[in-house]
């Protein structure tokens, strides 16, 4: 097998793996809400917890936090699947997506700005970010 050849079935076999997340993630999302106004989900990946986060809802915002990928299921999309669900959701569409973020987390901040997200305030320790589309 040549280079190309192998290039091209590693793109293949990476395309059919998102696809293969992407199927089981819109299957298996749930969620279990705290209160009227906090709703926490959590994400399995083949019948395992991969990810969770929270969402405070008020009348014009909703608010992304606890946002957690387990390490095991890092660098495969689940975060960015998990953000544009939130994004496609109609129950959010007309709503401002925010997102607090500690300075100290480089990592954190470079996943929500490739989500997105832009720094609206900076405040002390926290980053206050919102998705503009």
């Amino acid at each position: 097998m040549d280079f190309i050849e192998k290039t091209f079935n590693q793109i293949k076999n990476l395309h059919w793996i998102e696809e293969n997340i992407r199927t089981e993630l819109n299957k298996n999302f749930s969620f279990k809400s705290v209160n009227k106004d906090h709703r926490f989900y959590l994400v399995k990946y083949k019948n395992k917890i991969c990810a969770f986060y929270m969402i405070k809802e008020n009348d014009n915002n909703i608010i992304i936090s606890k946002f957690i990928v387990f390490k095991k299921f890092r660098r495969n999309g689940i975060g960015e699947l998990i953000v544009n669900k939130i994004k496609e959701s109609e129950e959010f569409i007309d709503k401002k997506k925010l997102v607090f973020i500690k300075k100290t987390n480089p990592s954190a901040i470079k996943f929500w700005r490739k989500c997105g997200f832009k720094k609206i305030r900076d405040m002390r320790g926290i980053i206050k970010c919102r998705l503009f589309l």
